[in-house]
């Protein structure tokens, strides 16, 4: 069985989908460690253009039920 939990990113007012694709405003590509949740982007990461994850507004009650997933499976949440 696997399962597939999203990234915080989908959660941050910095990213973007559109038609065309994916974009996030801090990076022109995301470093695999912060889209894969290897590492948390609430501080500095080289190439983020000084801008860091702020959780939309929109999504604060999707990005608690992956939180509490998370917690369910011994990982560690993702930091709001």
């Amino acid at each position: 069985m696997s399962c597939f939990l999203p990234p915080a990113c989908l959660f941050c007012i910095h990213y973007h989908t559109d038609g065309a694709g994916v974009s996030c405003d801090a990076f022109d590509e995301i470093p695999d460690v912060i889209f894969h949740g290897g590492l948390a982007h609430s501080k500095h990461f080289p190439g983020d253009k000084g801008l860091f994850f702020q959780l939309s507004h929109e999504n604060v009650d999707g990005f608690r039920e992956i939180n509490l997933l998370r917690e369910e499976m011994g990982l560690m949440p993702y930091l709001e």
